[in-house]
């Protein structure tokens, strides 16, 4: 076998230090070979804390840095995001009233209710407004004491800018004032809007009265033809955001600033005005316009690393040093997806957080350098107190070892380490033989401790197996959850696959009846005017029937249409059941819920080899104002119980069928059928909305219905029923909405569910 050169000379190398090292250890007293590794050991603590102290001090502010830069930003985008997502809910509710003929663009009298609610239930709103195509506007101010002020332009004003004071109730107060003259159309909010033909975010604009800075939503508002009759808008002030940044904790002087992709600024933590005014003129401010070092820096530093801003994807952690300062530079994408595109900058000094770090380093320094010159003297004087007792306990150790266990060492007198060592050494030999004595009791013992601990583990096992029920059961309800979430997903799906082609049928339905009866017009005029067609003609004639055509032609296109028709309400009760589109609570009409979830069920209302016809009777209180809820699992609960009902129906229905039940009799005569009730309740000093829904099936029986509600138990036969139906209704109804279901039998026969939601204090105002 081949040993190379390097490897001999290295093990060669390896034995002599080896030989060194024993020779010297075995001349150098042993005061010295405790004494000095020591101190070795100590002095290389000593720097390799001090090193490691620094460098975790750097380490932990570049994290803690790092953390709050990243904390910091998160709240400015929270916040700013929550901020910007209130005007566009105000406008697209202004829109869609508009759309629906509630609110009229031609008269702006109608939206001077609208506009005072709104701008009360937003205080942080600066301005709510809307013009239309006439030059005329209206708006809904918050002032600063609290109060709403409203404001007209329009012929009725002359087009001067009246103001007029609110009342409680929103009504006028008072003699107006006059305040600003201007033409609406020209402001950017209407004019973004125009030009975008969207919903549109403005440019950052100064106020036309005290040139605050401020940025407004607008949301256009178009008639049939895409003619623009007006903007509603809704204003926002640069200030509020200058204060949010104010009050964040940014260290001891560092700073926040939201710019424009330009280094236009926007708002800052130091509340620096956006904009300047010079000879009449109000210009925008930049980075560099601020006569700041450190912003002039940070300007510079950004140019140098990113030449168009635009390049910034995502966020940046960065460190640069200006004014003979490092400092930390975290840049964050700001904005809420539309057309506003920000970049917010936290500015934070290395000093702020270094200061204390180095303190902490140069006292632990010190305090390790003390503690060296310490322990080198306590290490001397414990080398002289341990060498003279370890040489006594080596020759008892020697006696001991050719077998006299009487041999006593006289150190036991001592209380420290040594002296215990001792006792343990002089009490060694006696105790062995108690040692076996004992053995076989400590097996006992050990024996008995493992059938706890077996016992223990049953224990346990058995938890497991309940916690893995528990489990299986919650995964259970998931997939049941999932399957009716995919289950909407999917009507909504079809729904709209089935909607377009039925419009594009359903529009050239129109057309096509025209075209018909122009060319069977045509067809007669030729008649007339012709009365002795040819041969060829006439023998076409008879053979198509011409004459059955012509009557039969617009009875057919005439069906087509009403088939159309009836495809178009089906689609719209899928997507009003599935209500894929609307995300979290929102205020729904319950009876809507219900006729869409009937007409669901249709098929299975009709007569079959199960049950006759089952009649619906909807009984609805028309008094029901909307209610706040999930439409999509309110849906739900009502097909899980429409469905169960049916269900009993069957049921009853089977039984009676047998000549040998007691209610055979009824067979011939029954007549079932679901009542559905609804009604507004007073209780527990709350309104409450209470949907009853009763059939006449085969009811529930006494012994179980305490457990109808609990997960997986099921009456139906197995492949038929999960048991997660009504447990799912209650999850919703209870856990969700804070309501209660509770199922009682009917008054003749079969089941009654009473289901109530409260009604949110929005819509008892």
């Amino acid at each position: 076998m081949f040993i190379h050169p390097f490897n001999q000379a290295r093990k060669a190398v390896t034995k002599k230090v080896k030989h060194i090292v024993s020779q010297t250890s075995g001349k150098v007293p042993l005061r010295l070979m405790i004494v000095v590794p020591f101190v070795i050991q100590i002095t290389g603590a000593v720097g390799i804390v001090g090193f490691l102290s620094f460098r975790n001090g750097q380490e932990a502010v570049t994290t803690v840095v790092d953390q709050l830069e990243q904390q910091i930003s998160r709240q400015v985008e929270n916040n700013l995001e929550s901020y910007l997502a209130i005007p566009k809910q105000i406008n697209q509710t202004g829109g869609e009233l508009a759309n629906l003929g509630i609110l009229s663009m031609g008269n702006l009298d109608q939206w001077q209710g609208f506009l005072w609610q709104q701008a009360r239930l937003y205080p942080s709103v600066s301005i709510i407004m809307t013009a239309n195509s006439q030059g005329e506007y209206i708006h809904a101010r918050n002032q600063e004491n609290g109060d709403i002020s409203i404001g007209r332009i329009g012929v009725a004003t002359d087009f001067e800018t009246y103001i007029y004071k609110t009342g409680d109730q929103g009504n006028l107060v008072g003699e107006p004032s006059i305040g600003q003259k201007f033409d609406p159309q020209t402001r950017p909010f209407y004019v973004d809007a125009m030009v975008a033909g969207r919903p549109v975010w403005s440019e950052i604009y100064p106020n036309i009265v005290n040139n605050i800075p401020q940025i407004s939503a607008s949301f256009p508002i178009y008639d049939q033809r895409q003619q623009l009759l007006g903007v509603t808008s809704t204003t926002l002030s640069v200030a509020t955001i200058d204060n949010f940044l104010s009050e964040l904790n940014v260290g001891e002087s560092g700073k926040i600033f939201i710019i424009e992709r330009d280094q236009k600024l926007v708002a800052s933590s130091t509340k620096q005005p956006s904009f300047q005014k010079e000879e009449n003129q109000v210009t925008r401010l930049t980075l560099q316009d601020i006569d700041d070092p450190l912003l002039k820096s940070t300007s510079a530093y950004l140019t140098q690393q990113f030449p168009d801003l635009n390049q910034i994807t995502e966020p940046q952690s960065l460190r640069f040093r200006a004014n003979d300062q490092n400092y930390f530079l975290q840049v964050n994408l700001l904005g809420n997806g539309d057309d506003l595109d920000w970049l917010s900058l936290v500015i934070l000094p290395e000093s702020d957080f270094m200061g204390r770090i180095q303190e902490n380093t140069q006292t632990t320094i010190l305090l390790c350098l003390i503690t060296l010159i310490l322990a080198t003297g306590v290490g001397i004087v414990t080398t002289k107190r341990i060498v003279k007792p370890i040489e006594d306990l080596k020759d008892s150790a020697l006696a001991m070892a050719g077998g006299d266990f009487t041999t006593k060492v006289a150190l036991d007198h001592r209380a420290d380490e040594i002296g215990v060592l001792a006792q343990a050494f002089n009490t060694m030999s006696s105790e062995l033989q108690g040692l076996f004595t004992n053995l076989e009791g400590k097996v006992r013992e050990r024996t008995i401790e493992l059938h706890a601990s077996e016992t223990r583990e049953r224990e346990r096992n058995t938890q497991l197996e309940q916690t893995l029920q528990e489990l299986k059961r919650t995964q259970s309800m998931i997939l049941h959850t999932e399957k009716m979430s995919s289950l909407g997903q999917m009507v909504a799906g079809v729904a709209h696959e089935i909607n377009n082609p039925v419009s594009f049928i359903h529009g050239n339905i129109t057309h096509s009846s025209q075209y018909a009866d122009h060319l069977l017009e045509l067809v007669q005029l030729y008649q007339k005017n012709y009365p002795q067609p040819s041969p060829d003609i006439t023998e076409l004639t008879e053979e198509i029937d011409l004459e059955f055509i012509a009557e039969d032609l617009p009875k057919t296109l005439d069906s087509m249409r009403h088939g159309t028709e009836r495809i178009k309400q089906i689609v719209l009760s899928l997507r009003n059941f599935s209500r894929l589109d609307e995300e979290g609570k929102k205020q729904i009409d319950l009876h809507s819920g219900i006729d869409s979830t009937l007409l669901i069920l249709s098929n299975r209302l009709q007569a079959n080899e199960y049950h006759p016809e089952i009649t619906v009777v909807q009984n609805y209180d028309q008094s029901l104002p909307l209610v706040e809820c999930d439409a999509g699992q309110l849906n739900q609960v009502f097909l899980n119980i429409l469905n169960n009902a049916v269900d009993a129906i069957n049921d009853y229905c089977t039984l009676i069928a047998d000549p040998e039940h007691p209610d055979s009799s009824r067979a011939t005569n029954f007549k079932p059928s679901i009542s559905i009730d609804t009604h507004l309740i007073n209780r527990e000093d709350k309104q409450w909305a209470e949907v009853q829904i009763t059939d006449n099936g085969i009811g529930i029986p006494l012994e179980i219905r305490e457990n109808i509600f609990d997960p997986f138990f099921t009456t139906k036969p197995v492949g038929k029923g999960t048991g997660l139906g009504l447990t799912s209704c209650y999850q919703i109804i209870v856990e969700k909405h804070s309501g209660s279901i509770e199922a009682s039998p009917a008054s003749d026969r079969g089941t009654k569910i009473v289901i109530a939601i409260p009604i949110q204090a929005i819509q008892e105002s």
